[in-house]
């Protein structure tokens, strides 16, 4: 802090000339470097030159390795991600183009949610078969998992955590009351033999799951399977005990060699509309995404 001299003004000490390191306003090399000029591309160049002088980026919005996953909050006001190496958890304001701070973790992160409109709240599923609670003041509890998980959705009608993992079980943990719930096994059919008599199949060619959307505007649950011969995606009611129904996809189409028939195929990711409730976006291991 400057300190008060005898005649009563304030002397400044450790003052280092040049912009500070800091500053929102500074760009990357890489972007502001300069192209050659012609004449004919004069107006152009003035015009990049002005873009490139509104830009700001946000400092720090960077991992020492790689990133894993990030999301901004509802209330658009922040940032969170997750990268390595050290595993790490990073929240940035994007109000004032700053990391707001950094917090290393024990296990790499798989998959994370955020609970509310901001950041405080976040449920992580790290790749040591763990379920972290973080709060504001920091890792709040720690839930070990049966089994190594692949993707995490979060209810927020019933607070119930649901964990996709290898196999056909879907593990529920409902945060309110502390406890896990029965699990949701994926790919069983019901055939009515009659009207005392019911017999259930089950495709035993699912791996996993890989991803899981929980639609923001009815609540339908959508879960996309690594594997499968009968489905690729089925879709819950959360006050259902079995599948409402489910959706295959035109593999045949998407694998038309011969050598691509030879892979296998699973959804890799699945978001529906966040408004209108029927619109949803599927990815496939192919590098397809359709649109139904």
């Amino acid at each position: 802090m400057p300190e008060p001299t005898s005649n009563g003004s304030f002397t400044k000490i450790y003052t280092v000339n040049g912009p500070s390191s800091t500053s929102s306003s500074s760009l990357p090399t890489w972007l502001t470097t300069k192209v050659r000029a012609k004449k004919s591309a004069g107006k152009k160049r003035q015009r990049t030159q002005h873009t490139l002088g509104q830009l700001e980026l946000v400092q720090g919005f960077s991992f020492p390795q790689s990133a894993i996953k990030i999301k901004t909050t509802p209330d658009g006001d922040f940032a969170m991600g997750t990268g390595t190496y050290k595993p790490m958890i990073k929240v940035w304001d994007l109000n004032a183009l700053t990391e707001k701070f950094t917090r290393v973790t024990d296990a790499e992160n798989v998959d994370f949610v955020l609970l509310g409109q901001d950041w405080t709240k976040s449920l992580h599923l790290q790749g040591d078969r763990s379920l972290q609670l973080h709060t504001q003041g920091g890792l709040h509890y720690t839930l070990r998992l049966p089994t190594y998980g692949r993707c995490l959705a979060y209810h927020a009608p019933s607070c119930e955590a649901l964990v996709g993992a290898t196999g056909r079980e879907i593990f529920r943990f409902n945060l309110e009351e502390g406890r896990y719930m029965i699990p949701i096994k994926v790919g069983t059919r019901a055939s009515s033999k009659g009207k005392e008599r019911a017999e259930f199949t089950e495709d035993t060619d699912i791996e996993g799951v890989n991803c899981i959307d929980v639609n923001p505007t009815h609540g339908l649950w959508s879960f996309g399977l690594n594997g499968g011969t009968t489905s690729h995606i089925e879709f819950w009611d959360p006050r259902s005990r079995t599948a409402l129904t489910s959706l295959h996809l035109p593999v045949a189409s998407l694998q038309p060699t011969a050598a691509s028939r030879n892979r296998p195929f699973s959804v890799t990711a699945l978001k529906s509309h966040p408004t209108d409730g029927l619109s949803y976006a599927v990815g496939t291991s192919t590098g397809h995404t359709l649109l139904y």
